[in-house]
């Protein structure tokens, strides 16, 4: 789809995304407690392979979020340059729809809540 916003609009979806990725990030250190909490209590091996995989989610995910952050601090140096470049009404031109960044924040984000309902199950289970 080739929608086109204004550059205000574009700057606002991308702070928006900053914001909910920031959270997640927070969120994770959060459940990684919790994860290490019942490692900790528990010696069973299946337990424990469980946490292991646990571990490596919030690891896989957090590498996700600085990614995807990068990839939206990289399109805001660009909106930036753009006003720089050229100032003249700004305010009135349009740019063209990031769609691959709100896409990969929603897949991201799909990916995020199936992980933490998984852990949430596991939590009821062993804590």
């Amino acid at each position: 789809m080739d929608r086109k916003h204004h550059l205000y609009d574009l700057h606002a979806d991308n702070k928006e995304w900053l914001n909910r990725l920031a959270f997640y990030k927070e969120e994770l250190v959060f459940l990684e407690k919790r994860i290490q909490e019942i490692a900790s209590k528990y010696t069973d091996h299946d337990i424990l392979a469980q946490c292991d995989s646990f571990f490596n989610r919030v690891a896989i995910q957090r590498s996700e979020i600085h990614r995807l952050k990068e990839a939206i601090k990289g399109k805001e140096e660009l909106l930036e340059r753009e006003v720089f470049d050229n100032p003249v009404a700004v305010d009135r031109r349009v740019f063209p729809d990031e769609e691959r960044e709100k896409m990969a924040v929603e897949n991201f984000e799909q990916i995020y809540y199936d992980m933490r309902k998984e852990l949430i199950t596991f939590f009821g289970k062993w804590m």
